[in-house]
């Protein structure tokens, strides 16, 4: 994760780490909260991801990492 910027193989362009939005955090499940995914996020070039690639995002383990670290930052861990 380079410059605000995630890169993976299987989306079109760099992902803006700032722009991702987490949604299903369960603090019964904190620490793990493996419910948790993006619900928005924008392409370097602004366009948002949509719904397929947003769960492209969410199932890649680069995603999974970051929604994690979010998901902990957002629950004030």
């Amino acid at each position: 994760m380079k410059n605000n910027l995630l890169t993976l193989p299987s989306l079109p362009y760099p992902v803006v780490i700032d722009s991702v939005k987490v949604d299903g955090i369960d603090m019964a499940d904190a620490f793990d909260f493996c419910d948790a995914f993006a619900s928005s996020a924008n392409f370097q070039n602004g366009i948002s991801l949509n719904a397929e690639q947003l769960d492209t995002l969410t199932d890649s383990e680069e995603g999974r990492t970051l929604i994690h670290e979010l998901a902990c930052k957002r629950a004030g861990f």
